[in-house]
This record gives C-alpha cells, sequence and structure tokens, in this order.
C-alpha cells in the first residue's frame, strides 16, 4: 500500500545543510510520520554527504538514502529516487531549502484535488522571493524565452520545488536531461499532453552557496533553442 508522500532531497555536496535541512523538515512538516518518507538522492559528493545522509536514515525510520559513487547529475539522481519512491504523491525540494516548507501541504492539497502536477512558482502572485538582481534577470530572460520558444504557458519552469502524482510519473522518467534542465523537459511533457499543470505560491530565499554555475546557465539557455528545433524529449 503506498503511503501519502515521497520528499526527495537531491544533494550534492551538502554534508554542511544536510543534517540541519532533514530534522527541520521532520520536525516542521505537517504530516504524520508515517504518511510520509524522505529519501535523500545523494550524487556522488565528495564532502562525506553520502555519510551524513547514512546517519540520518539510522537515526529516522523515514528517512532513505541513495547514494551514488560518480556524480550523476540532479536529474538522473531525481529519476533513480523516484523509482524508489513509494508514496501516492512525489515531491522535491532543495537540500538548502531555500523553498519554505509551507508549500508542500498546500501541494499536496492541490493534488489530491485533481492536478497532476503542482510547480512552486516564484513568479504567480502571493509568492515572496529574495534573491540577487543576477539571478533574478537569469530567471526571468529563461522563463520569457521558454514561453517564446515552446508556448509554455508555466512561470517558472526551474524552481527546485514540484509535486506530482504517479500519473505524471512517466513524464519525470522520461525526460532526457541527467542534468538541470531536468525540470523544463519533464514540465512541458507533462504539459503537452494534457496532464491539469498549476502553479502556486512560495516564499523562496536565495542562499550565497549555489551549485548552478553559469556554465550549467548557458547549457539550459541552449537546450531550449535545441527543443525549439526538435531535438526533444520523449512525449514531447
Amino acid at each position: 500500500m503506498l503511503m501519502r508522500l515521497s520528499l526527495i532531497i537531491p544533494a550534492y555536496n551538502a554534508a554542511d545543510t544536510m543534517e540541519r535541512s532533514v530534522t527541520t523538515i521532520i520536525r516542521k512538516l505537517e504530516l504524520p510520520k508515517n504518511e510520509y518518507e524522505i529519501i535523500i538522492a545523494e550524487d556522488g559528493s565528495t564532502d562525506g554527504s553520502e555519510r551524513v545522509a547514512f546517519e540520518l536514515s539510522k537515526k529516522f525510520k523515514n528517512v532513505r538514502c541513495l547514494s551514488s559513487r560518480t556524480r550523476k547529475g540532479k536529474g538522473m539522481a531525481l529519476k533513480d529516487a523516484f523509482r524508489a519512491a513509494r508514496g501516492r504523491f512525489i515531491a522535491f525540494m532543495d537540500v538548502d531549502l531555500s523553498s519554505d516548507l509551507a508549500c508542500i501541504p498546500n501541494m499536496i492539497r492541490k493534488l489530491e484535488e485533481g492536478a497532476d502536477v503542482v510547480v512552486g512558482s516564484r513568479n504567480v502572485k502571493g509568492s515572496v522571493v529574495e534573491r540577487s538582481l543576477t539571478r533574478g534577470l537569469m530567471s526571468a530572460s529563461y522563463n520569457f524565452l521558454a514561453q517564446i520558444l515552446l508556448g509554455t504557458g508555466i512561470k517558472d519552469l526551474q524552481c527546485g520545488c514540484k509535486a506530482f502524482n504517479r500519473a505524471a510519473l512517466p513524464f519525470a522518467l522520461s525526460a532526457k536531461s541527467d542534468g538541470f534542465f531536468w525540470d523544463t523537459e519533464f514540465l512541458l511533457a507533462a504539459e503537452r499532453n494534457g496532464l491539469r499543470m498549476e502553479e502556486v505560491p512560495i516564499s523562496w530565499t536565495e542562499f550565497k552557496k549555489t551549485k548552478v554555475r553559469p556554465v550549467d546557465s548557458f547549457k539550459m539557455f541552449a537546450s531550449l533553442v535545441k527543443l525549439r528545433l526538435g531535438i526533444s524529449a520523449a512525449y514531447l
């Protein structure tokens, strides 16, 4: 029998924040502990993150650790965790908890009301966002370009907090990208195949330590152009 929620935390070189984040989730998440699991998708870290994740899985019964010997990329780490997830609903959020935990119960309500995919969005009314001007401009440019090139109605493709039901799982697994572009591919596939999409406002705070490098941002913009030219994921 499926539990209510699988909450996945992708983690790369996050030994300094992982324990605090996981214990915060367990303390603040508004769900009975027997209704959810936390899966730490540790992605070939070099700072001892896998040891921290393993210790957390021993300390808390509803915490599981999936660890990789080599770095596979955010997209692949997530897809491996999706395959292992035992929840009726599957959600994920960044290990630094840049997205406020209050969005998770709201996302679950939307899924229970019939949504297939719920996107935590920094670009809808009611969101509270703290980030640098540079990152804000890059994000706005990326989403604007996606809307122009690909016709998507989704306002925030890359926020690291999303949830979906099992009807959307094939689209989550079909996205070809193993890196940060996975989010965009997944959402476009789900949208174009008629799944019910909803965006909800979130409180989001930028932290100085980010795993997104300038080259990653360039690759994501280039991937948008490739999709427009027809080099696309399955289902798109």
